[in-house]
């Protein structure tokens, strides 16, 4: 099986880092695929914790920061993904724009519509006429709220369609079950909602497989 990798640019890889992502892009075999935005030491994560601790920002007054900018730029030279990590949904936005601007090929937004994000459908849709795929996790199932989670994401993506929606697992961290046992068990849980093996297949390999450049 072949194996793709990335960068997230929380504040060990140096916060909004673009030698960060060109050293990634250098790296042999281009297994390095993805580069996602801050996710916990992102701006609005900490804030949204009402956490004291360092942050990295992307954005100031409603426009996205020159080194913010360099990296997307960067993206778009070396054929890499865009995830959006733990921005706000406002910031997303304007990463897919700028992204849209400069040709990056492939974009998503993290886990959106839910966490500190919090993409609403219309912003979702927004998303997806810029070019990005909407990521839904199903992190473990192993919880009494895992199936309210299912029934809120099932009428999500209903609302933005099939074609525009990615499905994974976000696992892969202690006390949880292994990512691909968690994400098996998201799957069936769609299904029981009554998604078709047309429309996860959709969902969880050809449009994955479309944003990795693999399609």
């Amino acid at each position: 099986i072949e194996v793709f990798g990335g960068i997230d640019l929380n504040l060990p890889a140096g916060g909004m880092n673009v030698h960060a992502v060109e050293h990634m892009a250098r790296a042999n075999g281009g297994w390095g695929r993805v580069v996602w935005m801050s996710t916990f030491d992102s701006e609005n994560q900490v804030r949204t914790s009402k956490a004291s601790r360092p942050f990295v920002r992307v954005s100031e007054n409603g426009a996205l920061l020159p080194e913010t900018k360099a990296v997307i730029a960067a993206i778009a030279k070396h054929n890499l993904v865009l995830a959006s990590g733990h921005v706000s949904a406002q910031e997303a936005l304007l990463l897919f724009e700028e992204g849209k601007r400069l040709g990056v090929r492939g974009m998503a937004a993290t886990h959106a519509m839910s966490g500190s994000t919090g993409m609403t459908v219309e912003q979702a849709r927004q998303a997806c006429k810029l070019g990005a795929f909407i990521e839904f996790t199903g992190d473990t199932m192993a919880t009494p709220a895992a199936q309210a989670r299912v029934d809120r994401m099932a009428e999500q993506i209903r609302s933005i369609g099939v074609e525009c929606a990615i499905l994974s697992s976000d696992l892969g961290k202690g006390g949880a079950e292994l990512p691909t046992d968690g994400l098996a068990t998201f799957l069936e849980a769609l299904r029981k909602k009554g998604f078709t093996d047309r429309e996860l297949d959709r969902m969880a390999k050809e449009n994955p497989a479309k944003l990795l450049g693999l399609q």
